[in-house]
């Protein structure tokens, strides 16, 4: 037998093997599978950090609940909510507002006329921002790069 036909015939067996099918089909299959672990991953610390920003309003609010209105711990929201959610002071918004018969009025401290009913609200919001790991994979596909958080809260004082 030739060389040619020896070449051939082992060419024609390699073909109708069945061998290293699974690794060949696994190697095709290997980058989308982790691409898909990588993005639950992601997804999931991004919801821990949403939780995190959510913890720390609910923990400000509490503490406005504790004291009171009168309370010192009423008038630093603001610096709770940024220390108990690692964000900056400027990222926390602090809204307090009185409603009288359910109609929003401008001030705070105000009182309502005679007979209305009357409740004073607080609400804390912190924003933040979480840069995901595929944020450039995210990118290529005009996605942002980085998503917005938001932690809010609110309760009636009064």
């Amino acid at each position: 037998m030739s060389a040619a036909a020896h070449l051939h015939r082992g060419w024609l067996r390699l073909l109708r093997s069945e061998r290293g099918t699974s690794v060949i089909e696994l190697s095709a299959l290997s980058p989308m599978l982790l691409s898909m672990v990588l993005g639950l991953i992601d997804a999931s610390l991004g919801f821990t950090a949403k939780l995190k920003l959510q913890q720390a309003a609910t923990r400000s609010i509490e503490m406005a609940t504790a004291g009171g209105i009168a309370s010192p711990a009423f008038d630093s929201l603001a610096d709770e909510a940024a220390t108990a959610s690692g964000v900056s002071r400027d990222n926390i918004t602090v809204t307090k507002w009185l409603e009288c018969n359910g109609v929003r009025q401008d001030s705070f401290d105000a009182i309502c006329t005679s007979g209305q009913q009357y409740a004073r609200y607080v609400s804390v919001t912190i924003n933040s921002s979480y840069t995901p790991m595929l944020s450039s994979a995210m990118r290529a596909f005009g996605l942002p790069g980085t998503l917005s958080l938001v932690g809010k809260a609110s309760v009636r004082m009064q």
